[in-house]
């Protein structure tokens, strides 16, 4: 008899630590999967981040073949102070750039200007062509004439480095197909590369370092393990409540 309870009691003990290992083995998995959760989330978000990374770069270089505005750019760097008001004082002519036009007013208040002249360029003192200062919208209309573009070229060349005539034929037909079409194209190029930026920096936000997953992990096994120990009561209780009523 004393042997029967003690077989039954070693019986008992190793139910007892077969049910630990169980509960322990069931913690470690669930501990395992939480961290390769985390892992499979950070491998989720960097290819979110890699897809936008690739749309932005394909937007950038489409926006790269859209045709730049460079009359624009040619007439407000500096070249359209370089154009001509004309005045005149008492029958004689002068030629003012721009830049200087209020200077030249301070100190000959009685100066009269003259108007453009209808081809708005003149042929001035030693034989030099002369470009008025016309607005930016009538100066690119202007440049869409062959003699004007030709002249002009001679003419900024001598204030700016306007390249070969070669290079500046191609830099204003790049420019006249600038259009407020192309400023639209432009305008949604640039929005849809700042939505993707915005939430490639929200992905990036969401990665999730080594250091970072490593206490997450830690953090989840410990509440797990606090919690199995409550668990396992309520449910030995539960159990023990209902063999003792079967056995009344």
């Amino acid at each position: 008899m004393v042997h029967y309870k003690k077989d039954q009691m070693n019986i008992n003990t190793k139910k007892i630590i077969a049910r630990e290992i169980l509960i322990l083995t069931g913690i470690l998995i669930l501990t395992i999967v939480f961290a390769l959760f985390l892992h499979i989330r950070n491998y989720y978000y960097n290819n979110l981040i890699e897809t936008r990374k690739s749309l932005i770069i394909e937007l950038k270089e489409e926006k790269e073949g859209f045709p730049k505005n460079r009359i624009w750019d040619l007439y407000h760097n500096g070249l359209s102070d370089e154009l001509i008001v004309n005045y005149e004082i008492q029958n004689e002519k002068y030629a003012v750039p721009k830049k200087r036009e209020n200077a030249f007013l301070s100190t000959l208040k009685n100066a009269k200007k003259l108007p453009n002249y209808r081809e708005r360029y003149s042929l001035f003192r030693d034989s030099i062509y002369m470009f008025d200062y016309i607005e930016y919208s009538e100066f690119k209309e202007l440049l869409r004439d062959s003699v004007y573009r030709n002249l002009f070229y001679d003419f900024a060349s001598k204030a700016f480095d306007m390249g070969t005539k070669s290079e500046y034929e191609d830099k204003l037909n790049e420019g006249l197909l600038y259009n407020k079409n192309t400023e639209i194209k432009i305008s949604e190029n640039q929005k849809k590369i700042l939505v993707l930026q915005k939430e490639q920096n929200k992905f990036e936000l969401s990665i999730l370092s080594y250091l970072s997953i490593y206490s997450k992990t830690l953090y989840f096994g410990l509440v797990i393990l606090i919690l199995a120990i409550p668990l396992r009561l309520f449910i030995l209780l539960i159990k023990w409540s209902i063999n003792t009523l079967k056995n009344i």
